[in-house]
């Protein structure tokens, strides 16, 4: 740890050291915010190139707005030293991340390589060219977010340092003393990418000849990139500055796009995710210990001027009162920031578990109406098949009522037959007389008589017997009112002489048609009826013979 410490901080411990110092963990004692503070070597204090060196380090951070870049809270320059105060990442860096789980998958290669390209891009946009893009220049928070640091050996763009830089990854215009260029900045970047896909470096030697002349003619390896990735590859790690892309704002344009057409929208959530999640296995390296700091997009810009540098001490204290109650409420403002994204990502979770509980409830829905609609179906089919056996009972029942009313008017007849029939077996027949008009009043028009004829003895005349043939006919229901029969006397009647000529046959006579007079007549006109008298047999009895 430096034998001289910024006053108002407490140092914790080491986090590290670089080309011009060391880095140290400490605490602001007003607020108990954790910064890093890079001191410069004391042995280079002394040397007025080194400290104007480590000064523009300091005012290019001040200069960079970006929440990709770590960023600058105070620099303080004194004849015991000098110090950058910057924000702590609370995090590891990506050499850390490669060394201990090797090559990252696509989606995080692009996601550390989209946020610091952001952070190149912002130093690019202000004539700025960092020279020394590495894995252990890009710091990897909890989160998966990345961010470029360490401007150590920064200069604005057309200007021709001294050669610089880490080999295995610089271009190799570098070591050439040309000036410096963006580009070189996208060859660096592309090496690092190369790396986090492959697991190693494209290019390594014994030899910083060798790595120089591997980088100036030797073609990179593309095989083992993947293959969507090899144009983009290849055009930032091109030989000749003018064949890459211009500067890293139109690197990173290019890489998004391919990224979201390879591996689609949300990769970089994918690969966000990935680093975090290598970052959190690696908590134990983490500066502080304890949740990863918070961080913004807001750079405080204070005063580099030599004057101020080297006051007093309590002048330098009274300086910096007002830039820590700015500070003290940037950060109050960023835990109020950091708090509205922890609960922006919680309502979008929300929203996304209600969106699936929609799009469940939807689907239920759909497979219930199509069940729905299935018995519905089915319940007119069946409607449909009872009405048309409905239709083919009734259609039955009228058949079977129209061939019941055929067969009951033909046993009807058959019944009628059959007592006509009968009848005529056992003898009855009808007599019919026919009236012509009535003379006198009460005598009706005309009569059916009903008599029983009985058989002839054996002794009667052959026309007798043929009589008897013709008086048989069917018996007619007599519709007109019979006349009262006169009574029958009691006493037997006489018996017909026998005589040798035959008996004349019934026959009817014609009724005379009645002749209309002036005045009615006393007597009733006689009454033709077909009569036969009747054979030797026992009396009739004195009541009537029956009407039929």
């Amino acid at each position: 740890m430096a034998e001289w410490s910024v006053p108002g901080y407490t140092g914790l411990g080491a986090l590290g050291s670089g080309g011009f110092g060391e880095v140290v963990l400490a605490r602001y004692d007003l607020s108990g915010t954790l910064v890093a503070i890079k001191y410069l070597r004391p042995n280079l204090l002394g040397d007025a190139e080194f400290t104007e060196l480590f000064r523009a380090e300091a005012e290019v951070l001040a200069t960079i707005e970006d929440p990709h870049v770590v960023r600058l809270y105070e620099y303080v320059e004194s004849p015991s030293g000098a110090a950058i105060v910057m924000e702590l990442i609370d995090g590891v860096s990506l050499r850390e991340i490669l060394t201990s789980q090797g090559a990252t998958t696509a989606e995080a290669a692009l996601v550390v390589m989209q946020g610091s390209l952001l952070g190149l891009a912002a130093a690019h946009r202000r004539g700025v060219v960092h020279r020394d893009y590495k894995p252990g220049n890009v710091l990897v928070n909890g989160d998966g977010d990345s961010k470029l640091t360490d401007f150590g050996i920064a200069v604005r763009a057309g200007e021709s340092p001294v050669p610089a830089g880490s080999m295995v990854y610089a271009p190799p215009e570098q070591f050439g003393a040309l000036p410096a260029r963006p580009a070189g900045d996208v060859y660096a970047a592309t090496a690092t990418f190369y790396e986090c896909l492959v697991g190693r470096p494209p290019f390594t030697g014994d030899t910083a000849e060798r790595l120089l002349y591997q980088h100036m003619a030797v073609p990179v390896p593309l095989d083992p990139v993947p293959e969507p990735l090899r144009p983009l590859m290849a055009a930032g790690m091109a030989k000749d500055p003018a064949d890459r892309p211009a500067d890293a704002g139109a690197f990173v344009t290019e890489l998004s796009a391919v990224a979201a057409g390879m591996y689609g929208a949300d990769w970089d959530r994918r690969g966000r995710s990935h680093l975090g999640e290598a970052a959190l296995l690696l908590a134990a390296l983490w500066p502080s210990g304890v949740a990863p700091a918070l961080h913004g997009s807001t750079v405080e810009q204070i005063n580099l001027s030599r004057g101020g540098a080297h006051g007093t001490g309590a002048t330098q204290d009274r300086s910096r009162r007002p830039w820590h109650l700015r500070h003290e409420r940037h950060l109050e403002h960023e835990q109020h920031l950091e708090h509205e994204r922890h609960l922006g990502h919680e309502q979008h979770l929300r929203h996304e578990q209600h969106l699936e509980h929609e799009q469940h409830l939807g689907h239920e829905q759909h497979l219930e109406d199509a069940q729905h609609l299935e018995h519905l179906e089915d319940a007119r089919y069946l409607e449909g098949e009872q009405h048309l056996g409905h239709d083919r009972h009734l259609r039955h029942l009228r058949r079977v009522r129209v061939l019941a009313a055929r067969h009951l008017r033909r046993v009807r007849v058959l019944a009628a037959a059959v007592v006509v029939l009968a009848l005529a077996a056992g003898g009855t027949a009808l007599a019919v007389t026919s009236l012509g008009k009535s003379t006198s009043p009460g005598n009706p028009a005309a009569a059916v008589h009903l008599i029983t004829l009985q058989p002839p003895s054996s002794s009667g005349s052959p026309k007798l017997k043929k009589a008897k043939k013709t008086a048989s006919f069917p018996a007619v229901a007599s519709t007109t009112p019979q006349p009262t029969p006169p009574p029958v006397s009691s006493s037997p009647p006489p018996k017909p002489k026998k005589s040798k000529k035959p008996s004349p046959s019934p026959s009817v006579s014609p009724a005379p048609s009645p002749s209309p007079s002036p005045s009615p007549s006393p007597s009733p006109s006689p009454t033709p009826t077909l009569t036969r008298r009747p054979p030797t047999s026992p009396p009739p009895s004195s009541s009537p013979p029956p009407v039929r």
